[in-house]
């Protein structure tokens, strides 16, 4: 797989640059992870997807993620109280499965302005 954006399906769309490491964050993260939100023995769920693009995300011959995104994830995760579930598949299914609000965070997908309408952005880039 190529570092960078997966294809477009429209043409009048721009790629982003290939070094444009962003992370989907849906609107839970935005919104849903404030102290005041949970009780404080609760502990937030995270399904990620993940595929195959090392060194940036993969899961290992013992079906372990690894990678940049994912020790990023696991440190952020700690800190806050997180419990995440990595969901494997190709890079599309993981997108499909994002649309259907199967998993709730994908890392490592360009932005595009179509993408941008359907999900939410962290506007630091990672890498």
């Amino acid at each position: 797989m190529k570092v960078g954006c997966q294809p477009s399906k429209h043409p009048h769309l721009r790629r982003a640059s290939p070094g444009a490491g962003f992370v989907v964050f849906l609107c839970w993260l935005v919104l849903g992870t404030g102290p005041g939100w949970a009780e404080p023995s609760a502990q937030t769920t995270i399904r990620v997807g993940i595929y195959q693009n090392e060194p940036k995300l993969y899961m290992d011959e013992q079906g372990q993620p690894q990678g940049i995104f994912p020790d990023l994830l696991q440190a952020m995760a700690e800190q806050e109280s997180w419990r995440l579930i990595f969901i494997p598949g190709t890079w599309q299914e993981n997108m499909d499965r994002l649309r259907r609000a199967e998993i709730d965070l994908m890392p490592d997908v360009c932005f595009t302005e179509e993408r941008a309408e359907e999900f939410v952005f962290n506007r630091i880039a990672v890498i």
